[in-house]
């Protein structure tokens, strides 16, 4: 017979809530570049808080609708997220920094982007957008 006891049931460990929240920020942020990617703005603004605050002095009204604009303007969009880096901010808050791959109508851009994170009724959305 081998070593292992047969009562001990094998049990996975549980992952800790920081690897959860990471895991979740990082579905979240993968279905944000897909969504963007394939012009589905009711999926990618989803992504978004309601108190989203946009960079600038623009409302979130001006913000949705030049978004809206420059998404449905283009005529095809490839978004890629690189190089994906989650880090708590505080016990409710995450930020997610990475190198974003942006492709559309023959333009092709790298950029570093920051999304700061919070979970709202169970589900982590974008509150801050930062582009250095």
């Amino acid at each position: 017979a081998s070593e292992a006891t047969q009562d001990t049931p094998t049990v996975a460990p549980q992952p800790n809530e920081e690897a959860q929240r990471r895991e979740q920020i990082t579905a979240l942020v993968t279905q944000w570049a897909t969504s963007w990617s394939a012009k589905d703005l009711d999926s990618y603004f989803y992504a978004y808080a309601d108190q989203f605050q946009p960079e600038g002095k623009k409302s979130q009204s001006e913000w949705v609708k030049e978004r809206k604009q420059r998404i449905a303007s283009k005529s095809k969009i490839a978004v890629q997220v690189n190089q994906l880096v989650i880090e708590p901010l505080d016990a409710s808050q995450m930020r997610a920094n990475f190198t974003q791959i942006y492709e559309a109508d023959g333009l092709q851009s790298s950029t570093l982007k920051t999304l700061h994170l919070s979970r709202q009724e169970g589900v982590w959305k974008i509150t801050r957008e930062f582009t250095p």
